[in-house]
């Protein structure tokens, strides 16, 4: 089931170029206030979601822990003006590796004060016990799924709003029926026999042509996301596959 979608949404799906994530890094301009509010809220979701996932934390407290991580990592030290693009290299995994060590720090300067509390020591039993099963290195599979399934959702809305400005509502209804619905929230596909009653089809071969055209669509509305993040024709195809093999793992 995909994840709902933030609140206002309906605007384009923020855009994460490296020359967004350049802007961003100019903090002091408001050009740079804007692109870095967009990087941070189209991001959120996702990171929330791998503390919760990895870390067991509780949505109050992934919340916390990314107003601290905005605060002390994003602002004070400006991570977002570090970045490089670099061949190969991904801006979701830069993020997610600095969100992982900071949740890291987080843990371990909350253990400190444990471990040495103003009225004395106390045992290693009283000590969280999600501190002593953390990695050191990011598990990105919680994050990656998050992630996917945003890109998948604003494919959808942009789906939806080009079958409605053509007037091609057919088109939507069918593959809203028989593929999006159970992508999104994990219904039963449709039978091609109520696709046919429901939409008034002569066959079932009108239902798969219209649902082909369905496809099609989708699919230029995915790679309109992803080119919005994604540099060039080779770097699209290689961030399509990933997010089919991201989907395909996805329990």
């Amino acid at each position: 089931m995909l994840p709902e979608r933030r609140k206002g949404g309906g605007g384009s799906f923020p855009s994460t170029h490296w020359s967004e994530v350049e802007r961003a890094g100019e903090s002091d301009e408001e050009a740079g206030r804007k692109a870095l509010g967009d990087l941070l809220d189209r991001y959120q979701p996702a990171l929330a979601k791998y503390a919760i996932h990895n870390f067991h934390a509780r949505p109050e407290e992934a919340q916390d822990w990314f107003q601290a991580f905005v605060l002390e990592s994003v602002l004070t030290r400006g991570l977002i003006a570090q970045a490089k693009p670099l061949r190969g290299h991904q801006f979701r995994s830069y993020l997610l590796t600095a969100w992982h060590r900071h949740i890291l720090q987080s843990f371990r300067a909350k253990n400190s004060l444990k471990r040495q509390p103003p009225g004395g020591l106390v045992s290693l039993e009283e000590v969280p016990h999600r501190a002593e099963t953390l990695k050191v290195d990011p598990v990105p599979a919680a994050f990656d799924l998050v992630w996917a399934q945003q890109v998948i959702r604003e494919a959808g809305r942009r789906m939806q709003a080009a079958c409605a400005d053509s007037g091609r509502s057919d088109v939507w209804g069918l593959f809203e029926a028989r593929i999006w619905r159970p992508l999104a929230v994990g219904a039963s596909p449709i039978h091609y026999g109520e696709l046919i009653r429901q939409f008034s089809l002569g066959s079932p071969m009108e239902a798969r042509n219209l649902l082909q055209t369905g496809r099609r669509m989708f699919t230029r509305c995915l790679r309109s996301v992803v080119a919005e993040y994604a540099k060039g024709d080779a770097a699209i195809e290689i961030e399509l596959r990933e997010l089919q093999l991201i989907l395909e793992r996805a329990p």
